[in-house]
């Protein structure tokens, strides 16, 4: 690498060992009052930070573990709150709550605190996804185990990556992401993901950032190219950013499918999408899937729209984008397109498989999914 290199690498917000401490700007919920989900619109100030980004591009963000998670596990390190020890990743040495709070990860039991006691499931994988590491702690803490050899066994606290919801040609100086909670049972205990219930919490004021650029999920540099973005969900987010951004360079055939539960109580972003479709910057369809006793989801819009895509696709030269649920969403909607494939271009399967696979060897099919 060379010096120039390094040097940009290191600037603050351009790389996860460099973060620059953004300040929370504003916090806007995007449900409304009635609805079963909590979803935020998160506004970061970059001030003087000279972080300029991509749309498509990700900040990763290093959120803190709850006071009151960190203090379940200090009521096992009885008395050793304040007690020094080293961080391994970066020979620093901080409190025992420092490390709790900042770089362990409470959530993920793994074999080394069960090599620690000599664990008889030690070989077990299911005992390991079972539990976690408060209720292990809970059952086999003893002091006759140095503290930093327990310290030493949890894993690191990841930073958590968002999709960037907003283009610099209209926010400036800031940046916008788009924020889900969410809650699972495990190991018997209610958990809601860490950086979203940081980010939730009113007390967190800034939070350190860094840019991961995504140059194969933008808008495509021909400005007269047709793009299709298909986001349920908190998988609009990057949408959001590329009407904003084709707006700003007067790219108009841009066609958005968005789907979540209830128009009434989940239409993110209804204010802004409504008005770019009213101006004729975009082609909208909406997807709620309980508002009628039949389910109906954004792949289902497509098939209906099959005519008009097949022509933006096959005649118009359009790129497509995915953005959202790997699992069953990006599987769905691939298998509407295969179906728009065959029926609209009279192709038996195999060719639709091979048509797909060239618009991906082409760079026309970009996914963003997790």
């Amino acid at each position: 690498m060379s010096l120039s290199q390094d040097i940009q690498e290191n600037r603050a917000g351009l790389s996860h060992k460099s973060p620059y401490i953004a300040h929370i700007k504003e916090r806007v919920i995007l449900n409304k009052p009635s609805s079963t989900k909590k979803t935020l619109h998160i506004v970061l100030d970059l001030a003087d930070s000279g972080i300029e980004y991509d749309v498509g591009s990700c900040v990763g963000v290093f959120a803190q573990n709850s006071e009151e998670r960190v203090e379940r596990f200090l009521e096992i390190f009885t008395n050793h709150a304040s007690s020094p020890i080293v961080f391994k990743k970066t020979n620093e040495v901080m409190s025992v709550r420092t490390f709790l709070t900042r770089y362990a990860n409470l959530n993920s039991l793994n074999s080394s605190f069960l090599k620690l006691v000599n664990h008889p499931a030690l070989s077990d994988k299911e005992f390991v996804l079972q539990n976690d590491p408060l209720s292990f702690l809970q059952a086999h803490y003893t002091d006759e185990i140095a503290l930093q050899m327990w310290c030493d066994a949890f894993q690191p606290l990841l930073p958590r990556y968002y999709s960037i919801a907003s283009s610099q040609k209209k926010v400036s100086n800031e940046v916008h992401l788009m924020v889900a909670t969410f809650s699972y049972s495990h190991a018997g205990q209610e958990k809601t993901g860490v950086a979203s219930s940081h980010l939730f919490d009113e007390k967190t004021t800034h939070v350190p950032i860094f840019l991961q650029k995504n140059p194969r999920f933008t808008v495509p540099e021909n400005l007269e190219t047709p793009i299709i973005m298909i986001g349920p969900g908190t998988g609009v987010a990057p949408f959001i950013a590329f009407i904003q951004e084709r707006i700003a360079t007067s790219s108009s055939r841009n066609w958005l499918f968005f789907g979540e539960r209830n128009r009434e109580e989940d239409f993110y972003y209804e204010d802004f999408l409504l008005d770019a479709a009213s101006k004729g910057y975009l082609e909208l369809d909406l997807a709620f899937s309980r508002d009628q006793e039949e389910k109906i989801y954004v792949q289902h819009k497509m098939v209906e729209k099959a005519d008009q895509l097949w022509q933006w696709i096959e005649k118009d030269h359009a790129s497509i984008y995915i953005c959202g649920d790997a699992k069953k969403m990006a599987k769905d909607v691939t298998e509407a397109l295969l179906t728009i494939f065959m029926t609209k271009g009279h192709m038996e399967r195999k060719e639709a498989d091979a048509y797909l696979s060239a618009l991906r060897k082409s760079h026309r099919i970009h996914l963003d999914v997790y």
